[in-house]
């Protein structure tokens, strides 16, 4: 039994050698057979050149979805297959676009053979942005579309983003576990998204505020300050104009004061009686 575990072991990595291997003892490996879509389009001396030909734009049209519950029971190895198909949907976004998505069938989904995936693929490509450009603020897609659909970007949904669809605001939804889809209508559609760090206006606003009152509070202090003999108070002190002696001085020195005034008619008292 341990022999046949060593054999195991040894074929295993004698596999993984004949895809990682040097230039020197470079084995052939049929990249298309094992990644539809890959061609080769170039080599050197050391590398071979592959193009995904089944690549998908960013911007998707879905018009089919799968609930959060029927997803979630699916094998976690046939997930992927269903989300090229299918957006995940939670019961109230199915509701509210029950008009423009239909519920696909998961099952001949999760059967899915490579054949089927590169049909899929080539699907989504015909039905993906024309155009996608993104800066530091968020992206610009343009897409046409034959019917009214959800658009999919594969961005993480957050709260800090905001979309519009042909100038008009638009309700972001989160699906697919986390990402973010608009609806778009048929025909073309420019969707713009922009990112705004959720409370930062609001902080802007409460730091600029705080900043102005301190700044009336010192202007008060400054025209004040010198008056306090005159007005009873101060905002603020000048230690270098005070003088040494501190309050602390002033109610020793009156208890002292006191209490030698006591002394003294004490013994006024005593002396007018012994005369």
């Amino acid at each position: 039994m341990g022999d046949e575990q060593e054999k195991d072991d040894e074929s295993s990595t004698d596999d993984k050698n004949a895809i990682y291997n040097t230039a020197e003892d470079k084995i052939s490996v049929d990249i298309p057979k094992y990644l539809p879509g890959f061609e080769k389009v170039d080599e050197n001396k050391y590398f071979e050149v592959f193009e995904n030909k089944l690549y998908i734009p960013m911007g998707m049209g879905f018009d089919q979805y799968i609930s959060e519950e029927k997803f979630t029971r699916n094998r976690s190895y046939t997930r992927d297959r269903i989300l090229l198909k299918a957006l995940v949907l939670s019961d109230e976004q199915i509701a509210k676009y029950s008009d423009i998505l239909t519920e696909t069938d998961d099952i001949k989904i999760s059967e899915l053979t490579k054949d089927d995936y590169c049909e899929y693929c080539k699907e989504k490509q015909q039905n993906c942005s024309d155009s996608f450009s993104f800066d530091s603020h968020g992206f610009i897609s343009e897409i046409r579309l034959e019917k009214p659909q959800l658009v999919f970007f594969s961005v993480p949904y957050c709260d800090g983003w905001t979309a519009e669809v042909n100038g008009r605001k638009a309700d972001i939804e989160k699906v697919s576990n986390g990402f973010m889809a608009v609806r778009a209508e048929s025909g073309n559609n420019k969707i713009v998204f922009r990112y705004s760090t959720p409370g930062l206006k609001e902080g802007i606003m409460i730091s600029g505020a705080a900043l102005l009152l301190l700044a009336v509070y010192m202007l008060i202090c400054r025209r004040f300050r010198g008056k306090e003999k005159e007005y009873g108070f101060a905002h603020s002190y000048d230690y270098k104009t005070q003088d040494d002696s501190s309050l602390e001085d002033e109610y020793i020195n009156s208890v002292f004061a006191v209490a030698d005034k006591s002394a003294e008619t004490d013994k006024d008292k005593k002396d007018s009686g012994d005369s």
